[in-house]
């Protein structure tokens, strides 16, 4: 599956016919619609939740799964992101992302804590990470040098990997943006040369 194999909104490669479809199909698709009814009804689209839309209600999960779909490969095509590979680096990487761009300190402990995982873990981790040069030892911007603790060691991401989270992020919420403008009564502008419906 590939990116441009599928157009936000679009319902024409949903292969469904409800004319011979048995009681039990109807009773889970009456099931799902009644069931996602409160979840759709938070982006304004709860009005296509019913038999008489299935097609739309299969096309948005259809979407749903795609961009996923999408960011979960894209994260591969970032060489700076291939090293948060698991859960627990993932989210070091946000919280190291996070209290690098605020000025916080952010050290093994500190994220240990923060993670609930054993300092052993996130050592082993952290230390992974800081030997492929994905995460660096640096001072925060915010601190003077005369404050700052020699004792702890505050991690903040390298340039590459900043500006591939950065842009791999940027690119999930200009997905979600485009979602947003087809299936809900948002109205969107663009001021970038993206095809308002094609996945990026």
């Amino acid at each position: 599956m590939n990116k441009d194999e599928v157009t936000i909104g679009s319902t024409s490669d949903i292969k469904i016919n409800t004319k011979n479809w048995s009681k039990q199909q109807i009773d889970r698709a009456d099931e799902l619609c009644k069931r996602l009814k409160p979840a759709y009804e938070k982006i304004k689209a709860g009005n296509i939740c019913n038999g008489k839309c299935v097609d739309k209600v299969l096309a948005m999960s259809k979407d749903i799964a795609f961009i996923n779909i999408r960011h979960h490969e894209r994260w591969n095509e970032y060489k700076a992101l291939k090293p948060f590979n698991t859960h627990l680096k993932n989210q070091i990487l946000h919280y190291v992302v996070y209290s690098s761009a605020v000025g916080d300190t952010m050290y093994k402990e500190k994220l240990a804590k923060k993670l609930n995982s054993s300092h052993k873990t996130i050592q082993k981790s952290i230390d992974d990470l800081v030997d492929g040069g994905s995460l660096i030892i640096m001072a925060t911007h915010s601190e003077s040098k005369k404050s700052m603790d020699d004792r702890i060691v505050n991690l903040r991401p390298s340039v590459e990997v900043t500006v591939a989270y950065i842009d791999y992020n940027i690119r999930a919420i200009i997905n979600d943006l485009k979602f947003a403008a087809v299936w809900t009564k948002i109205k969107l502008s663009y001021e970038f040369d993206y095809n308002e419906r094609a996945v990026v």
